[in-house]
């Protein structure tokens, strides 16, 4: 029997057998440059989204009405550079999309300093009112919603603070770290839960914490900074909504962590990558207790696409490692019964 995107979606990520597998596809920052250039031409002023009609839609949050003035916390930014909301400066790469980040926080040495910060609004409910409709909407028309969480403890800690600093921090001044974590860790939560309450279908979660060497902390650091803060803001979602989806993301070979993660709550991982993680393996021994969501070739397979010269030769290593893996021709963009494209 035919299933309406939404149910597809969800069944999916519930450990039930679609009527066929869902699906995601989306551009980065510049549509018009490589293989994808024209399709703006072919969409016919549709996007991404639309286009190839994937199954979950994304449902932001409403703008902020905060007009606050960062710039006293740096003494010179580069011309063209822009600060987000979170006061955090943003220098443009050599690449569309790309930014050289500047920390806010970086000057701090004092917990005060911390505490009397001007964070975002982003519990604030005014924010919520455009998320509402957009849930609404997509459910009518049968498709699943997702809302990005902006606070992500950990990636917000160090961004706030500049990673080197923060990492440094966790040794050496864990309670200023304490404060910078604990305060945007508090932050996911508030959002986690009126996330809940707002019916949003899934809640996504990103905390790059890997390379593709594996954590770029130790298990046991991992294990008493991020982990319990993760488990908060699932439980606050879960606890509002014990329908909700908590998809956690994290580029990189997450592939030690995934029992913790579990222990955790996460409901959903994402995107496995299989040029640094045994995806077959993963999926043959915790396909029963979470979904997984990607398990496309990212780093190699698809940046190789960009240089023509080098296309034949990306794809060629690409087909060697999926066969090593035992991964057959579907499974790199899915996982059957229990997996998302």
């Amino acid at each position: 029997m035919s299933m309406t995107p939404r149910e597809r979606a969800l069944t999916a990520l519930r450990g039930g057998v679609p009527d066929r597998i869902p699906k995601q596809f989306n551009f980065g920052p510049e549509p018009q440059e490589g293989p994808l250039k024209g399709f703006d031409k072919v969409a016919n002023g549709k996007s991404p989204a639309e286009f190839f009609d994937n199954e979950v839609r994304g449902a932001g949050l409403g703008p902020t009405k905060l007009t606050t003035d960062f710039t006293r916390f740096y003494e010179e930014l580069p011309e063209g550079s822009e600060i987000d909301e979170w006061g955090i400066a943003k220098i443009p790469g050599s690449i569309k999309g790309f930014f050289l980040l500047q920390s806010p926080m970086s000057d701090f040495t004092s917990i005060e300093e911390v505490e009397a910060y001007p964070f975002p609004d982003i519990a604030a409910d005014y924010r919520y009112e455009e998320v509402k409709i957009k849930v609404r909407q997509f459910r009518e028309a049968g498709y699943a919603s997702m809302t990005f969480i902006t606070s992500h403890n950990y990636v917000a800690a160090w961004q706030l603070r500049g990673m080197e600093d923060f990492m440094m921090d966790m040794i050496a001044n864990p309670k200023m770290a304490e404060a910078v974590i604990d305060r945007t860790t508090e932050m996911s939560c508030r959002m986690a839960e009126k996330l809940a309450y707002a019916e949003v279908d899934i809640i996504y979660y990103g905390e790059d914490m890997a390379s593709q060497r594996g954590p770029v902390m130790s298990l046991e650091m991992w294990r008493d900074w991020l982990k319990p803060r993760l488990k908060k803001v699932i439980d606050a979602a879960h606890n509002a909504n014990p329908d909700i989806i908590f998809k956690y993301h994290s580029d990189g070979d997450v592939t030690t962590v995934i029992p913790d993660l579990i222990d955790a709550g996460i409901d959903v991982l994402n995107p496995l990558q299989p040029e640094c993680m045994d995806v077959a393996r993963i999926k043959e021994e915790y396909g029963s207790e979470i979904a997984f969501w990607g398990g496309l070739e990212r780093a190699a397979d698809i940046a190789v696409r960009y240089s023509g010269r080098c296309a034949k030769r990306g794809q060629r290593a690409y087909k060697n490692r999926r066969q090593k893996r035992r991964l057959p021709d579907f499974a790199v963009a899915c996982f059957g019964e229990r997996g998302f494209a």
